[in-house]
């Protein structure tokens, strides 16, 4: 049940995120763009723990630093490439 509400959550924050995209709302960009794959990682956190899990988890950790530092204004894009 938890994961149904938590899974709904992320998908509206995607779909919210969208539509920032659209009408070029910065505020909402730079909030739901790191905020939903945070959301997707703690979702992943409540799952059934695994080695491979973990190896999922990590990756996603590393796709949500190269977001951040590819949203900075400054030109970080190889930190972001290499993350």
């Amino acid at each position: 049940m938890t994961f149904n509400i938590f899974s709904s959550i992320i998908f509206i924050s995607s779909l919210i995120y969208l539509f920032a995209i659209k009408h070029n709302n910065q505020t909402l960009i730079y909030i739901l763009k790191p905020g939903t794959m945070l959301m997707i990682i703690l979702l992943a956190l409540t799952s059934t723990p695994s080695s491979y899990a973990w190896w999922i988890i990590i990756g996603l950790l590393l796709s949500l630093i190269g977001d951040i530092f590819l949203m900075v204004p400054n030109d970080r894009f190889l930190h972001g490439l290499v993350s």
